[in-house]
């Protein structure tokens, strides 16, 4: 009777331990090393049982064990992570990236420098700097990216995609040059502002790989053109991620040709006299 006392006794024991182990795995958070340590069936007062159901019992409990110590494990990784992320990350100065594609290719150049190719950070903490760097539009665009691995990976894709364009880049660029103040009298300020803006421009063209002298041209002979026809050189050349002046002036002069074809045709019909249309029509009404 005594023996069959204990049993029930440590067999209800196994049961409480695996309650608390069943709450504690839901919530890693709430356990600890102490609690582990005191969820545990007195051994010693088994020992003597030897019952199949109380040797399944300690089995489950160990299993759950390993799984409560397991999700411990994950958290503090994350907390440990975290920490790092906000306490001991070096500080890295980069100029804010707002979203002007003028900025794009300085700002891209550095950011993968300095942090995206550096293989001791974590893409959280990747992710952490790169949210740091942006604001304005650029901000928007990945405000609601998850702080995870993947979060990182779909916001720097996601970024890429919108704001490394070429030729959106340049054609910014050259906007803005065109638009640089100019004075006719000696005027420091001025001059300040034109010097500063064309260094800065002459490096957002070195950075998007624009060295020679074709868009300069494109630019300015596009500026001189109709409406239209910029609108043909735009389908026609869209597939270019760097056009050429040479293929600009293809398509303008396939432009030329259009115009010159129509005009002729147009000139040969004004020539038809209005007796010779008569005939004609009568002509195609006999038939």
């Amino acid at each position: 009777m005594d023996q069959f006392e204990l049993l029930k006794a440590a067999r209800s024991r196994a049961k409480a331990s695996i309650s608390r182990l069943l709450t504690a795995s839901q919530d890693p958070r709430a356990g600890s090393k102490w609690e582990l340590d005191e969820i545990q069936v007195d051994a010693p007062m088994a020992s003597g049982v030897g019952n199949e159901n109380l040797v399944r019992f300690l089995e489950q409990q160990q299993q759950l064990n390993e799984r409560l110590a397991e999700q411990q494990a994950t958290v503090l990784r994350a907390n440990s992570a975290a920490n790092v992320m906000h306490n001991e990350l070096p500080k890295i100065h980069i100029k804010l990236f707002t979203g002007d594609y003028k900025g794009w290719p300085a700002f891209k150049n550095i950011f993968e420098s300095t942090i995206h190719s550096k293989q001791h950070l974590t893409a959280i903490q990747k992710l952490h700097y790169l949210k740091t760097y942006i604001t304005d539009e650029a901000a928007d665009l990945i405000r609601h990216m998850p702080i995870t691995d993947a979060g990182y990976e779909a916001a720097w894709t996601c970024l890429i995609d919108r704001y490394n364009r070429p030729r959106h880049i340049v054609n910014t660029l050259l906007e803005t040059f065109v638009n640089l103040p100019s004075t006719a009298r000696a005027d420091v300020t001025v001059l300040r502002k034109v010097t500063d803006g064309a260094n800065e421009i002459v490096r957002g063209l070195d950075a998007a790989g624009q060295t020679n002298r074709d868009c300069w041209i494109i630019h300015f002979i596009l500026a001189k053109i109709d409406a239209e026809t910029r609108r043909k050189w735009i389908e026609g050349s869209r597939e270019l991620e760097s056009p050429s002046v040479d293929d600009l002036l293809k398509i303008l002069d396939r432009r030329c040709e259009e115009f010159e074809l129509s005009k002729s045709e147009s000139d040969i019909d004004s020539k038809v006299g209005p007796q010779h249309g008569k005939a004609k029509r009568s002509s195609h009404a006999l038939v």
